[in-house]
């Protein structure tokens, strides 16, 4: 926390440094952080009794008066004593956050801990284990696949089995307050063809359906930054890094924002009735630019979309014991061996259940687009 906070006034050397330290009797905070590469403000003792009170009084009240559904933490890597920079295994940092966690739990079973961590994966798996639940940063890679390259564009970490976690722990998100929007950087660097051009908005926000589809029918929970759901394309430097950015209500007067708002909706209603999402055996293949998804539980789903910027030709391999239904075109029956031809930014979903497709949005008619 910073200089206005009462907990660093009552003990602080306004002498000290450049800015001050809290002094050696300060009950709640180091006198300097022991992270000399990351660190904001004045830095907790977490080992303190005084700081573990106080953070227990803190997570109750939000609970118990307000019932507040759970917390997400910031930066808790940073959670600790030990000195470094905080990536590798630390067990007093573990014990720290279990702590907290079973402060919570206790006042508000089922209450959400999620974490901001960010540290070696053999660390991240204990705490997923215990209950928590962490962040999953996949912007680059979700990324480079909207804009239709495939250096750095296999997104497969977004999955929790990937990290060999024994449950889908993992809050795989696309965008944060932290990264550049996709959208803005589809229209800004975007791959082409001599016919398919992703800087043009029209199809930049059809990449950003297809990038959807396959973040949010993934087994696990995600985070949405707020407007990506509607193509925000403002920069994250718009003014500069932390300034205010306009919000544009009036998107949802564009009919292919809209679009993509419903289209969102219809992706996670899809996902929530459909046990065949749900299942722990999936396998993602995502190094090129067809990517595919195989969701292999009772009932089987199989996600194939072209990421590239020109036509491609998939051989399908399914199960031919099963009757397959292409979702996108009202369950029509295709042949599990069947040789599809993707134009780029075309997906299909295959399933061998027919599913409800009544409310799924129709996209809007293009214009200014030439797809052959």
């Amino acid at each position: 926390s910073f200089g206005q906070s009462p907990l660093v006034q009552l003990y602080f050397d306004a002498s000290a440094g450049e800015y001050g330290e809290p002094t050696a009797e300060n009950p709640w905070y180091n006198r300097r952080s022991p992270n000399p590469t990351y660190y904001w403000g004045f830095d907790f003792n977490h080992e303190s009794p005084h700081t573990k009170a106080f953070v227990s009084r803190v997570v109750k009240y939000w609970l118990e008066e307000f019932r507040f559904d759970g917390y997400r933490f910031d930066f808790t890597k940073g959670f600790t004593n030990t000195p470094g920079e905080g990536w590798p295994y630390d067990q007093a940092r573990i014990n720290i956050l279990k702590a907290i966690a079973d402060t919570i739990w206790d006042s508000a079973p089922g209450a959400y801990v999620i974490l901001e961590h960010l540290t070696d994966n053999i660390e991240e798996k204990v705490l997923a284990n215990y209950g928590m639940l962490l962040w999953g940063n996949m912007n680059h890679a979700y990324n480079q696949s909207a804009m239709g390259y495939t250096d750095g564009a296999d997104f497969s970490g977004i999955s929790y089995k990937s990290r060999n976690w024994t449950y889908p722990h993992l809050v795989g998100y696309m965008e944060s307050h932290d990264e550049e929007r996709q959208m803005y950087k589809m229209l800004q660097w975007g791959n082409k063809s001599a016919f398919y051009d992703i800087t043009v908005p029209e199809i930049a926000l059809r990449r950003a359906e297809l990038a959807s589809l396959f973040f949010l029918t993934i087994p696990g929970p995600k985070m949405i930054w707020q407007f990506g759901e509607v193509g925000y394309d403002y920069s994250i430097d718009y003014d500069c890094r932390v300034c205010e950015k306009p919000i544009r209500w009036d998107y949802m007067s564009n009919e292919s924002r809209k679009h993509l708002y419903h289209y969102y909706g219809a992706v996670i209603n899809l996902r929530n009735s459909s046990d065949v999402f749900k299942t722990t055996d999936f396998v993602i293949n995502a190094s090129s630019d067809i990517k595919t998804i195989a969701f292999n539980g009772t009932e089987k789903a199989f996600l194939v979309g072209n990421f590239g910027v020109k036509p491609q030709e998939v051989k399908l391999a399914l199960d031919a014991t099963r009757t397959w239904y292409s979702y996108f075109e009202a369950n029509a029956i295709i042949q599990p061996d069947a040789t599809l031809v993707l134009q780029p930014g075309a997906y299909k979903l295959l399933t061998t259940q027919e599913l409800p497709l009544s409310a799924w949005p129709a996209f809007p008619t293009a214009s200014h687009v030439e797809i052959v």
